[in-house]
């Protein structure tokens, strides 16, 4: 067992006993695991400068099944990505530690403890080819989550208005994380069918069933006449793909992903300015020519894609400005 690894798992089974705990020494045990994880992989990877849609493309891979020369690539820029963000998670730690004491510590305890079961498969598949006796640590956990812990999560977060002295969601850190994703699905599908604007709705006052994307699809297709101010909409599609992958399958993330798909996907949902005079308007990170053709695009590829039917067609607000404004 990797030395730093040992004295890190040592202080969080200390927490989760509650027993008493050197938060020092967890804290420089963990950042001894970046340094030690990033000492393994080769320079040239490390020292590499990486789009964010090869990133995207890498991390956030679907695939269960993988050539081992693909599985190397994902093992690398996987543990190069887990490293830069539990490097950040520990900063703002270290933060919370100093104002809040040991607390901080074990608030963080079961979040530090899945960066390290996920790190292990991927440094020992990266360096057992040519350290055949390396080993990160012994042990291993379940991906997967249980429907009843899903439910328990599910009344849990039903609760959240409530006024409680300790916060229940603690306990339900891997649940959390599919939900997370869950939310995340919904929250990028609700975005990109209110910058469309659109609404449809049959004979029988349903709307049209799509499939899962349609919307971004679409705007991905129209993109020249968009502008996208603080976020780069051609990596967005491999984000949702995964989020739905998640949602399905209900596999806990790796820890790192979901605060990287956050990163990628906040431009999404920040604001901006709306004209050259400086006003701000909430919408303004999408920005689209005219809006009124934009929307009879839509209603064009809508049917070019669906079977022919009679529909009702609304136009709504959309959650974007229009780039004349900026004239």
């Amino acid at each position: 067992m990797v030395p730093c690894v040992g004295e890190a798992l040592t202080e969080l089974h200390n927490i989760i006993l509650k027993k008493e705990f050197s938060a020092d020494r967890l804290l420089q045990s963990m950042n001894g695991v970046c340094d030690h994880l990033l000492s393994k992989l080769p320079a040239k990877k490390i020292n590499k400068k990486y789009s964010d849609e090869y990133l995207v493309e890498v991390c956030f891979n679907k695939n269960e099944f993988m050539a081992p020369s693909e599985a190397l690539v994902f093992c690398h820029i996987s543990l190069i990505v887990g490293v830069k963000y539990l490097r950040e998670c520990l900063t703002s730690v270290t933060t919370e530690y100093e104002l809040r004491g040991d607390q901080a510590l074990i608030d963080a305890s079961n979040l530090l403890y899945s960066y390290l079961h996920d790190f292990r498969p991927l440094i020992e598949y990266a360096v057992l080819s040519r350290e055949p006796e390396y080993v990160f640590f012994n042990g291993s956990k379940s991906s997967s989550s249980r429907s009843r812990d899903l439910y328990w999560l599910s009344s849990i977060l039903s609760q959240s208005a409530s006024i409680a002295a300790d916060n229940p969601l603690l306990g339900a850190h891997r649940e959390c994380g599919v939900a997370s994703v869950f939310v995340l699905r919904q929250a990028m599908e609700v975005k990109f069918e209110r910058i469309v604007g659109v609404w449809l709705i049959d004979k029988h006052f349903n709307s049209p069933r799509y499939w899962h994307g349609f919307h971004y699809d679409f705007i991905k297709e129209y993109a020249s006449n968009f502008e996208f101010d603080g976020f780069n909409l051609s990596v967005l599609r491999g984000i949702y793909d995964w989020c739905s992958m998640v949602v399905h399958s209900t596999n806990v993330p790796l820890a790192w992903l979901l605060p990287m798909a956050h990163e990628y996907c906040s431009g999404l949902f920040s604001g901006g300015s709306e004209s050259v005079n400086g006003y701000w308007s909430i919408h303004g990170a999408v920005r689209v020519k005219d809006t009124e053709k934009m929307q009879m695009a839509f209603v064009d590829y809508f049917f070019r894609n669906y079977d022919n039917g009679l529909y009702c067609v609304g136009y709504l607000d959309s959650e974007s400005v229009e780039l004349s404004k900026f004239q």
